[in-house]
């Protein structure tokens, strides 16, 4: 949030500074270049937060309840919105990395490795962690 508030006030800061000193038109058009760039790094962290939150809403539930909703929703539903979420968040990171932006990344992968067994939902069981060994 932090960062997303510094790239706020750097997004404003040459409208400040166009506002106090007097500029040429280059160094106007020059500004106005540099605010849309910094506009669209500051929205695409926004979108990059907004994405994660979905992602994690809904590969954070506990295994009953995501098989339930997976399988509610189905093997088409499901198989287009892991899709849709891979295609947004890859042009999202991509779109960043154009923009030399070093902020975070939207997830592209599923949170969960699964597959379907007609119609039902089966979850890969997540890794348990063995306790170390003397």
């Amino acid at each position: 949030m932090k960062k997303l508030l510094l790239i706020a006030i750097l997004a404003l800061a040459p409208i400040v500074h166009a506002q106090l000193v007097p500029q040429t038109q280059l160094e106007q058009d020059l500004s106005a270049i540099a605010r849309a760039a910094n506009g669209t790094t500051y929205y695409g962290q926004l979108l990059v937060q907004s994405l994660n939150a979905a992602h994690a809403a809904v590969w954070s539930l506990p295994d009953d309840r995501l098989i339930a909703v997976l399988n509610h929703l189905g093997p088409e539903a499901v198989t287009g919105l892991v899709a849709l979420q891979s295609a947004t968040a890859t042009a999202l990171n991509q779109s960043l990395d154009a923009a030399g932006d070093a902020g975070p990344r939207a997830v592209v992968q599923p949170g969960r490795d699964f597959s379907w067994n007609g119609a039902t939902v089966v979850l890969v069981p997540l890794p348990v962690a063995e306790p170390p060994t003397e």
